[in-house]
């Protein structure tokens, strides 16, 4: 038997605020100190922090919210707090969240070896320069620029594209 879902508000910010306690009240709020080593037993709250220190500054704090009512997100969102929320409500989107946090996954790694890739790609082109023909070494310059451009290029697009998605899908704005 799968486990019952429980709609929850991930809460990301710098200094904690009571107003989330007096709105959704203490036994319904989990607090979490955040640092590089933090591993969070929620799957949906270990993907958001990691995907958000991507696209937003880096949190110091982490308040998830359970089982919260519709009818308090105007409070939160009048009560003037200073956190980045997120909202999964529903079993579909903690499916998405998973498929989501599988391809920023993937993003990094290629991120990583797009740039041990470049890395190499420029110690061959130094190294060339002394070895090849002048016409030889700037179809290679020319062409690593082309490279290198077109990888920042898909870089920022799939960022913004991404950030602009996620924003969407599972921001709550307060």
């Amino acid at each position: 038997m799968s486990p019952k879902f429980t709609r929850k508000l991930y809460l990301f910010g710098d200094v904690y605020d009571e107003a989330i306690e007096r709105i959704f009240g203490i036994e319904n709020i989990e607090i979490h100190t955040l640092t590089p080593a933090t591993s969070l037993q929620d799957k949906n709250a270990e993907r958001l922090n990691n995907m958000i220190h991507l696209f937003y500054q880096t949190p110091k704090l982490l308040v998830i919210v359970n089982k919260y009512q519709n009818k308090l997100l105007t409070m939160l969102k009048i009560s003037g707090i200073k956190f980045l929320a997120f909202k999964v409500d529903r079993l579909s989107l903690q499916e998405a969240l998973a498929d989501w946090h599988d391809t920023y996954e993937t993003f990094l790694r290629w991120n990583g070896c797009a740039d041990d890739f470049l890395s190499s790609q420029e110690i061959i082109l130094n190294d060339a320069e002394s070895i090849i023909d002048d016409v030889s070494y700037g179809n290679m310059y020319n062409a690593n620029y082309d490279i290198v451009e077109a990888k920042d290029n898909y870089e920022t697009l799939f960022c913004e594209g991404f950030k602009d998605a996620l924003d969407s899908k599972f921001r709550l704005y307060v």
